[in-house]
C-alpha cells in the first residue's frame, strides 16, 4: 500500500475497529471508497453499487441505506476527531445536524482529511517507521544547563534506565555522542506542538559532519548560539538521530512540506484570518531552518519573501523587515556568475 492507502486504512481502523459482530461492516467498507483521492468523485449511489460488489456484501442492496451509512460515518468521524477538526477551523456542528435535502458534509470532511490530517499523519508515519529501526546507545543525547559565569561545560552522565528530565525555561546545551567518525548527522525533534530538523540547521547546527568527537548544540555561529536551547512548556520531547553516508534530501522534503502548509494557511478561507496567517508564518520559519542561503538559496529567497509578505499583513513589521532583508541578501549573493543561470529560472 502507498501512503494514501495506508492513511485511509489507519483512519478506518480508528473509526471502525473489527469486532466479533462486525456491526459497522458497511461503514468500514464505505469509508475508503468515499474518501479516497480521486480527480472525479463518484456519487453515493455509485459507491453503494461498489459496496455490493465487495465479497462481504456480495449481493446486498446497499443503495437503500446509503444515506444512513454516510451519516453514521460522518458522525463517527466527528466523535473521534472533532476536537482536532475544531482546532483546524472546521465547524463540526452542521456536519452532524444536516437537514434533509442539504449536501456537502462529506466534502468538508474530505478536505479536512487530506489538507490537515494527512500531512500530520504522514510525518508521524515516517517518524514511527524510523523509530522502529533505531538502535540507541546509552546516553547518546543529554542536556546540560548553562549558568551565567560558567567557564566550561560539564555534562553529567546521569543514571541509566531513567527517563531524562529537562528543566523548563533553563538555557541548556545539547550533547550528542555517537562514537562515529564518519558520515553526517540528521537530528530530528518532535514535541506535542512542534517539529524541527535540529541538525543540520541554521538555528542550532550548521555543521553536521561526524568526526568521532562530541557534538555540542547550539554550535558556534548558529542563530541560537547566545540564547541556547530552552523548553517553555511541559510535555514530551522526542529526538531521533540518523547517521548517513551522504547528504539526504529528507530535510528538504520536510521543509517543502512546511512551505506548502504555509501557502495553504495563507490562502485558507475557513477559520479566523489572523490565526491562519500566524500559522502560515510559523510554517515559513520552520522551512527556513532548512532553507539556508548557502544550502538552498532559491527556496530560501522564495520562503523569506513570503514570510515578509505574511508578517506585513499581520502588521508585524519587525519580522517583515527581517524576511525582506534575508530575501534581499540571498538575491545579492545570487549575482555571482556561477549562479546567474540558475536564477534565470526564477525571474
Amino acid at each position: 500500500m502507498n501512503y494514501n492507502q495506508n492513511f485511509l486504512h489507519d483512519i478506518n481502523q480508528q473509526l471502525f475497529p473489527r469486532d466479533i459482530t462486525d456491526k459497522n461492516l458497511r461503514e468500514r467498507i464505505f469509508f475508503p471508497l468515499r474518501f479516497q483521492r480521486l480527480e472525479s468523485q463518484p456519487s453515493h449511489l455509485e459507491i453503494a453499487k461498489q459496496m455490493s460488489q465487495t465479497e462481504p456484501l456480495q449481493g446486498v442492496n446497499c443503495q437503500t441505506s446509503i444515506n444512513t451509512t454516510v451519516q453514521n460515518v460522518i458522525r463517527r468521524l466527528v466523535e473521534v476527531f472533532g476536537e482536532e477538526m475544531a482546532k483546524d477551523g472546521v465547524n463540526t456542528a452542521p456536519l452532524i445536524q444536516r437537514q434533509r435535502g442539504k449536501k456537502g458534509a462529506w466534502e468538508v470532511v474530505y478536505q479536512w482529511l487530506w489538507q490537515h490530517k494527512f500531512p500530520r499523519w504522514q510525518l508521524d508515519w515516517i517518524w514511527q517507521g524510523l523509530v522502529k529501526q533505531a538502535d540507541s546507545p546509552a546516553d547518546w543525547i543529554r542536556f546540560t544547563p548553562v549558568k551565567p559565569g560558567d567557564k566550561k561545560l560539564v555534562v553529567p552522565l546521569g543514571k541509566t534506565r531513567e527517563q531524562p528530565v529537562i528543566g523548563l525555561n533553563i538555557p541548556s546545551m545539547m550533547h550528542i555522542d555517537l562514537e562515529c567518525d564518519a558520515g553526517h548527522l540528521l537530528l530530528l525533534n518532535r514535541g506535542s506542538e512542534s517539529r524541527y530538523v535540529m541538525c543540520p540547521s541554521a538555528a542550532f547546527a550548521p555543521r553536521n559532519r561526524l568526526t568521532g568527537e562530541t557534538i555540542l548544540m547550539p554550535q558556534l555561529g548558529a542563530i541560537c548560539e547566545q540564547n541556547k536551547i530552552k523548553f517553555d512548556s511541559p510535555g514530551k520531547e522526542e529526538f531521533l538521530g540518523i547517521v548517513v553516508n551522504r547528504w539526504l534530501e529528507f530535510p528538504k522534503d520536510w521543509a517543502t512540506l512546511q512551505n506548502n502548509l504555509a501557502v495553504a494557511y495563507s490562502n485558507r478561507i475557513r477559520g479566523d484570518r489572523s490565526e491562519n496567517l500566524e500559522a502560515a508564518i510559523a510554517h515559513c520559519k520552520k522551512a527556513l531552518l532548512v532553507y539556508t542561503p548557502n544550502n538552498v538559496p532559491i527556496e530560501c529567497f522564495k520562503t523569506s519573501f513570503i514570510l515578509g509578505e505574511l508578517a506585513w499583513d499581520t502588521h508585524n513589521f519587525t519580522l517583515a523587515i527581517q524576511g525582506y532583508k534575508l530575501a534581499k541578501m540571498v538575491r545579492i549573493q545570487s549575482l555571482s556568475p556561477c549562479r546567474r543561470e540558475v536564477w534565470r529560472e526564477v525571474f
